[in-house]
C-alpha cells in the first residue's frame, strides 16, 4: 500500500467518525426530546382525566342531592374512567422507568 493510499485512508476515518460522534449526539438529544415530550403529554392527560373525573364526581353528588337515587347508568361510565385511570397511570410509569434508561 503506498504513501498516498494510507494518507487518504486515514483522512477519511478521521472524517467520518468525526460525522459518526456527531449522528450519536443528534440521536441522544433526539431520544431525550421524545421522553421529555412523552413526559409532558402523559402528564397533560393524567390532569385532564383527572379533571374529567372531577366533573363527574361533581355531577353525581348533584344527583344524589337532588334525591335522584338511580345511579344504574353511572356504573359503566364510572368503571370506564376508572380502566383510563388506571392506563394513564401504568403508562406514566413506564415513561419514568424507561427514562432512566436511555442508552445511545
Amino acid at each position: 500500500m503506498g504513501e498516498c493510499e494510507r494518507a487518504a485512508k486515514h483522512d477519511f476515518k478521521y472524517w467520518r467518525e468525526g460525522v459518526l460522534a456527531k449522528n450519536t449526539e443528534e440521536k441522544l438529544f433526539d431520544r431525550l426530546e421524545r421522553v421529555e415530550g412523552q413526559r409532558d403529554m402523559m402528564a397533560h392527560l393524567g390532569w385532564k382525566l383527572l379533571d374529567g373525573m372531577g366533573v363527574w364526581n361533581a355531577r353525581v353528588e348533584q344527583a344524589v342531592a337532588a334525591g335522584q337515587t338511580n345511579t344504574v347508568g353511572f356504573s359503566p361510565v364510572l368503571r370506564k374512567a376508572n380502566e383510563q385511570l388506571d392506563y394513564a397511570e401504568a403508562a406514566e410509569r413506564g415513561v419514568s422507568q424507561n427514562a432512566g434508561s436511555i442508552s445511545v
